[in-house]
């Protein structure tokens, strides 16, 4: 797995051994399927059966979590953070997105005027995390104009594939349960670099204790003033009941975590290749260029208004099938639960396989293949809702869905308006991937050519 990445081990192992088979993951059995029928059972039917994760962390933070969070502590946190990604709350969010769209696209017109190339995840990235400081915390960060900024650079070293070796040797060291407990108490016995998460928990904390001083209400309520209003006094928290309200202080300061951390990477990482694939392809690239002039011209664009991009949510789905931000979640089972004549025993995990899965030429004919008309309304109806997974399915569902693609939607208006991107001779039409834990990483970054789209005229 080290060498080849958990994804391109998973794919190897369905064709040699089904669509059902275990494994064992240090020393935990799990089994292991593609089988969409199995799927829904885990993920749907029997999902109460099948509520937690079986992915264990070290770091208490992240153990408090909404991705992590297990039992009725995890449906009390899904439950109170929910209702920041409702449509209204969207709508809060707009404006902020919008100009942080207007510098992205500004930054890369600079590039573009100079006929250079973007590095797109340094600029992505940059982006997201300004729109994610901004809608979760309500601070500016103006990452976009210091791509060195402590936010950005922090953010970076977490996902540097470089400290895979580390996580290895972690990794050997937790199959043991004695030298696990060694890993908890010094977390960066392997570490010479300045621990990151440290930069961000001292962040988030002096932000928090800032908002919580404040005593003139905020016109908008962002994700943290949501979380803040819902800290549960001192002296009870009610982590029994499923809709209670209490959030601990470590708790608000997990999910802040947990949010700004994935926002970051996941929606940087589809916009980069996203980019990718429409330097690849132009006539995609065309065809959402003239959706966006048909059906909202120059508005400004909006959540209700970017809903009309069909072809270019399309798209989205469509990178996402072929690129996912993570390649397998798993699931744990809380009681013996047998599913088409399998017997998964309790305490044993089952791991999905999204890469697997959303490449399988049974639910993608000719998979490797980047065709967005897979997921228009007539393709569709033929198609197993369970086969795309890049925002998981069923009650666990990514929280942040909603806002991701209308952070990615908004990005592509303001840019695709005033930039093309183009393919150069250096930049491969089969990307080469290289094996970084749970996700997908590009062997070398993407550096993608951008041109004026229009000729500018100098006043």
């Amino acid at each position: 797995m080290q060498n080849k990445g958990l994804a391109n081990c998973l794919r190897e192992w369905s064709k040699a051994y089904g669509r059902v088979y275990g494994i064992y993951r240090n020393s935990q059995p799990m089994l292991v399927t593609n089988d969409l029928d199995i799927l829904r059972e885990v993920m749907v039917k029997e999902f109460p059966h099948f509520a937690d994760r079986h992915d264990t962390v070290n770091d208490k933070t992240f153990q408090k979590t909404v991705f992590f969070a297990r039992g009725h502590d995890w449906r009390r946190i899904r439950n109170i953070i929910t209702p920041t990604f409702t449509s209204g709350k969207l709508r809060l969010m707009e404006n902020y997105i919008n100009r942080c769209s207007e510098v992205l696209t500004e930054n890369m017109l600079k590039i573009a005027r100079n006929g250079g190339k973007i590095m797109v995840k340094e600029y992505c990235g940059a982006f997201t995390m300004d729109v994610i400081t901004g809608t979760a915390l309500g601070i500016l960060v103006n990452s976009q104009h210091d791509l060195q900024n402590k936010f950005v650079s922090n953010a970076k070293i977490i996902f540097d594939t470089r400290r895979d070796r580390t996580n290895f040797i972690q990794q050997l060291l937790s199959i043991n349960p004695f030298l696990n407990r060694l890993v908890r108490i010094l977390p960066n016995l392997f570490s010479k670099q300045e621990n990151p998460m440290t930069f961000f928990l001292e962040a988030i904390r002096r932000i928090v204790a800032d908002r919580k001083e404040e005593t003139v209400p905020r016109k908008q309520t962002d994700f943290l003033q949501l979380l803040v209003n819902a800290e549960a006094s001192e002296d009870f928290v009610d982590t029994t009941a499923e809709n209670g309200k209490g959030l601990t202080y470590d708790e608000i300061v997990a999910q802040i975590m947990i949010f700004f951390l994935a926002g970051y990477e996941t929606t940087a990482t589809t916009l980069q290749f996203m980019t990718y694939n429409l330097a690849v392809f132009p006539d995609v690239q065309q065809r959402i260029v003239d959706e966006i002039q048909e059906q909202i011209g120059d508005e400004v664009p909006t959540n209700d208004n970017v809903s009309k991009l069909k072809y270019m949510e399309q798209t989205i789905k469509e990178t996402l099938r072929l690129f996912p931000t993570v390649v397998s979640v798993t699931r744990m089972a809380s009681e013996t639960v047998t599913i088409k004549g399998v017997t998964i025993p309790k305490g044993v995990g089952v791991l999905i396989p999204i890469y697997d899965v959303m490449r399988d030429p049974e639910y993608f004919p000719d998979p490797e293949v980047f065709r967005p008309e897979r997921f228009s309304n007539e393709a569709k109806d033929e198609m197993n809702p369970l086969s795309f997974l890049a925002f998981g399915f069923g009650p666990r569902l990514c929280i942040g869905k909603r806002l991701a693609l209308l952070e990615i939607k908004i990005a592509m208006v303001h840019v695709l308006r005033k930039i093309k991107f183009v393919k150069t001779q250096d930049l491969p039409e089969n990307l080469p991937l290289i094996a970084s834990g749970s996700r997908l990483v590009p062997v070398t970054p993407l550096m993608v050519k951008a041109v004026l789209r229009h000729t500018e005229t100098k006043s």
